[in-house]
């Protein structure tokens, strides 16, 4: 299974989107500043969330 998912920070007001198998464990890794868009900001919430069977759906 995968996700489709969007992320908000509102301390910076703005959007990120990104597709996993894992959005949890994608999510600690935006938080932990290891991603390179979400670095540096530790506040961002899923607003958005679909799962689809296969990446091609």
């Amino acid at each position: 299974m995968y996700f489709v998912y969007i992320l908000y920070s509102a301390s910076r007001d703005v959007y990120y989107k990104g597709f996993s198998e894992n959005v949890e464990k994608r999510l600690l890794h935006h938080l932990e500043s290891k991603g390179k868009y979400t670095s540096g900001t530790d506040n961002w919430t899923v607003v958005y969330m679909r799962s689809f069977v296969s990446k091609s759906t």
